[in-house]
C-alpha cells in the first residue's frame, strides 16, 4: 500500500538518516505516491515531530536544523512534480528574514509548504531591512508581509517592521504575519501584527485572516470534516466567499490519541457549533473554546468514539 512509505519517511527524518530518506522517497514516488501528499502526510509530518522533541528537550538545535536541511532538500525535489494545475493561486506574500539573522531554515519550511496551498511566494532572503520588506511588497503587489527571526536579539526588528509599515501608510494595504523561535503570541498582540505562527499548526489564526483578509472574506463554513490517519487527525474545512464567489479547502492535525485537541472556529463561524460537537462525539476531539461540548450525536455516558480506528 502506498501509506505505508508515510510513516517510514517519518522515521527517517527523525533519526535525520539522510540516505534513508531520499531512497524511501524515490521509492514512494515509483509506487504512484502523489507528490503532494507525499508533502502533506510523510515530509511535513516528520519535520513536526522533530519540532516536537526539539520543544521537549529531547532533541537539540543541531539536530532540528539537520533534519530541517534534509526535508527541505526532499521538498523541492517534490515540489518539481506536482502539476500546476493542482496549484490554485490564493494570494501572494513576501517572505524574510529580519535585520541581523541570518537564520532562513524555519522561513524556508513554511515558504515551501505555503507554496503547495496556492500562495505565490516572493523570497527577499535573511538580513533584510523593514523597508526591504515593504519595498518588494509593493513592487510585487503582495497581499500578506511574512517576517521570520530565530534568534532574540532580533525579535525587534519585527516592532520596527510593523510600525514601518503604520508610518508609510500602508497598514490598511499590507496584513504583517510574524513567526518564528523568539516571538510568542502575547508580545505580537503588543507590537500589533496581524498573525502570528510558531508552526504550521496555527489554524485559528489562519482562520481569522482567511476570514477577515480583505479579497478572501471567506464567511461561510460549509463544513468540517476529520479524518483518522492513526499517527494524527487531519480537520479538513471548505470555506467559501460568498462576497467574492470562491472557495477554499483549509486543513490542520492534531497528534495524540488520548487527549488529541484543536482550537475551536466557532467564534468565527457559529456554523461550526454542532459539527464541531458531532467531530467530537465520533472522533474524540476536543475544541478549545468551544461554548458547549455536550454531545450531539452520541448520549452522555457513551464509550469512546465510533469513527476512530482504534474504536472496537
Amino acid at each position: 500500500m502506498q501509506e505505508e512509505f508515510f510513516p517510514k519517511i517519518q522515521k527517517a527524518i527523525v533519526e535525520l538518516d539522510e540516505q534513508n530518506l531520499v531512497k524511501l522517497t524515490e521509492e514512494a514516488l515509483e509506487a504512484g505516491v502523489d507528490p503532494l501528499e507525499a508533502i502533506e502526510r510523510a515530509h511535513m509530518v516528520g519535520i513536526q515531530k522533530v519540532g516536537e522533541l526539539f520543544e521537549a528537550g529531547e532533541y537539540f538545535l543541531p539536530e532540528m536544523v539537520g533534519a530541517a536541511i534534509i526535508v527541505k532538500e526532499a521538498i523541492i525535489k517534490l515540489q518539481r512534480l506536482i502539476p500546476q494545475d493542482k496549484i490554485i493561486s490564493k494570494g501572494k506574500i513576501v517572505m524574510g528574514t529580519v535585520q541581523g539573522d541570518i537564520h532562513d531554515i524555519g522561513k524556508d519550511l513554511v515558504s515551501m509548504w505555503l507554496s503547495t496551498r496556492g500562495i505565490e511566494i516572493v523570497d527577499i532572503g535573511v538580513d533584510c531591512h523593514v523597508d526591504k520588506f515593504i519595498d518588494h511588497a509593493l513592487e510585487e503587489n503582495a497581499d500578506i508581509i511574512g517576517a521570520s527571526c530565530l534568534l532574540t536579539t532580533t525579535a525587534p526588528e519585527l516592532k520596527k517592521l510593523v510600525e514601518r509599515v503604520k508610518e508609510r501608510g500602508l497598514k490598511e494595504r499590507f496584513k504583517v504575519l510574524v513567526g518564528g523561535a523568539a516571538v510568542h503570541r502575547e508580545w505580537v498582540k503588543e507590537i500589533g501584527a496581524d498573525g502570528f505562527g510558531q508552526d504550521m499548526k496555527e489554524a485559528l489564526d489562519v482562520a481569522s485572516f482567511l476570514k477577515g483578509a480583505p479579497g478572501l472574506e471567506f464567511d461561510y463554513l460549509a463544513h468540517i470534516t476529520a479524518v483518522d490517519y492513526w499517527d494524527y487527525f487531519e480537520l479538513i474545512y471548505q470555506l467559501i466567499s460568498i462576497k467574492h464567489n470562491h472557495g477554499l479547502i483549509l486543513k490542520t492535525r492534531c497528534y495524540g490519541r488520548d487527549n488529541p485537541s484543536l482550537p475551536s472556529v466557532v467564534s468565527l463561524w457559529r456554523g461550526a457549533d454542532y459539527q464541531e460537537r458531532e467531530i467530537h462525539d465520533l472522533m474524540g476531539i476536543t475544541f478549545k473554546g468551544h461554548p458547549n461540548m455536550k454531545p450531539i450525536v452520541l448520549w452522555p455516558g457513551f464509550k469512546g468514539h465510533p469513527l476512530r480506528k482504534d474504536y472496537l
